[in-house]
């Protein structure tokens, strides 16, 4: 049971294999950020680490590219709404002007 409300939102994903008639393993561990309630984007960051490759030396790997991707479109998110909030305000200083 979790008792810290903020530690709720955090998903942890463990897949993996090891073969053991020729010792390797795959191993993949995901961590994902479940969106707030009211959130204006539905996506999760994500982050996974895998670890492939003999038993007694796999090769990490880090795959952030789902994780940039949300980055990125968050920023384009953000940024868009501040040029509404500014064009919006310009929008209204103009039609009071053409009214008057």
């Amino acid at each position: 049971m979790i008792s810290n409300p903020a530690l709720a939102v955090l998903d942890v994903s463990i897949n993996g294999l090891i073969n053991l008639l020729e010792g390797v393993l795959d191993w993949r561990l995901t961590l994902s950020a479940m969106p707030r309630a009211g959130a204006p984007m539905k996506a999760c960051p994500q982050i996974a680490v895998s670890l492939r490759g003999p038993v007694s030396a796999p090769r990490p790997t880090i795959d952030v590219a789902a994780f940039s991707s949300w980055l990125a479109a968050r920023a384009i998110n953000q940024q868009s709404k501040e040029a509404g909030r500014v064009g919006g305000s310009r929008a209204g200083a103009a039609a009071i002007a053409v009214v008057r």
